[in-house]
């Protein structure tokens, strides 16, 4: 197969290609290593000696960050480009590494954010969730299409444009980081959690909003229902997952992997552990395998603790997202 274009020029960066002349061999084949941790995309093995370089990939993932590790590797000295001698070994140990932005608040920039997608790529870092509680087609307007145009004031406190969601998409998936769109469909303009029938026509405007976003260029996303003023039942935050999950993949499907959908990236309504109503978060545990459960911890705020993530997992059936 053709290699990953981004990564193509990530190696173009890292190393001085020859057009002509005497050069040493880059060789990029399949990984063997049948380790289970080695068959995770984006691992990778990385051998440089002086006969040449050979990298092991599982996936397109694997060799954008082989090249990624090959750029920091290489140094200059006296102007010469030059690579240390060495073997690696290297895996992802979390499936999903990135930045949720949900905070309450001026949201970042544009600007801010095409920074933070270079961050994640020279870290490895793969998904970014956009949810600014203060942009208004987030929270409140959530149902209406972004805007094409923008006062100066409205672009002064952090309102974006269908332009710049485009830009966004694309500056991305070029760091190959994941950008996930999510909705707050639970407070402004709320969504029904009475029974199935009055939350179908919520669900439709979920699905016609997620519609404007892929015609954007995105390729994922996300539904919060956090910070409710009050807790729905734990069936029905299920069943909402769940059918924008199963809706999502019915209508996205494609064969082009270039094109394709990333999981919803969920948050209950008791994303603590501590919360009163934590024990709705049971109800997740049937949610569609692919679904991506979020939460917090024991509360708000929170230090990364075995326990928590068990028993987290234990309600959801899942490895949670902290």
């Amino acid at each position: 197969n053709d290699p990953d274009a981004d990564a193509v020029r990530l190696l173009k960066e890292a190393l001085p290609f020859a057009k002509s002349g005497k050069s040493l061999p880059l060789e990029i084949k399949k990984l063997k290593d049948k380790a289970p941790e080695m068959q995770r995309s984006g691992a990778y093995t990385l051998a440089i000696t002086k006969k040449g370089i050979t990298i092991g990939i599982v996936d397109d993932n694997s060799l954008f960050y082989a090249a990624q590790t090959l750029k920091q590797l290489a140094k200059y000295d006296e102007g010469k480009k030059i690579l240390p001698l060495c073997s690696i070994k290297d895996y992802p140990d979390v499936l999903f590494r990135g930045t949720v932005e949900g905070f309450y608040g001026h949201p970042y920039s544009v600007e801010n954010r095409i920074s933070l997608f270079e961050f994640c790529k020279r870290f490895k870092m793969n998904v970014f969730v956009y949810g600014p509680k203060s942009d208004p087609y987030h929270l409140g307007n959530w149902r209406d299409d972004y805007p094409t145009s923008l006062t100066e004031q409205q672009r002064f406190f952090g309102m974006i444009t269908q332009d710049d969601l485009k830009t966004l998409a694309q500056k991305a998936k070029a760091c190959n980081v994941d950008f996930i769109w999510a909705a707050h469909p639970g407070l402004e303009q709320g969504i029904s959690f009475a029974n199935e029938s009055y939350m179908a026509p919520g669900i439709d405007a979920l699905m016609k909003k997620f519609d404007h976003l892929y015609s954007l260029g995105i390729r994922g996303f996300g539904v919060f229902i956090d910070d409710m003023t009050y807790t729905p039942g734990g069936e029905m935050q299920a069943h909402l997952a769940n059918q924008v999950q199963l809706k999502i993949r019915e209508r996205y499907a494609t064969d082009n992997i270039d094109d394709k959908i990333a999981p919803l990236f969920f948050v209950p309504t008791a994303y603590a552990l501590n919360y009163g109503a934590s024990y709705t978060l049971r109800y997740l545990a049937n949610v569609d395998s692919e679904v991506v459960i979020a939460f917090t911890g024991y509360d708000c705020f929170s230090n990364i603790r075995p326990s928590a993530i068990d028993d987290m997992a234990g309600r959801v059936n899942r490895n949670p997202v902290m």
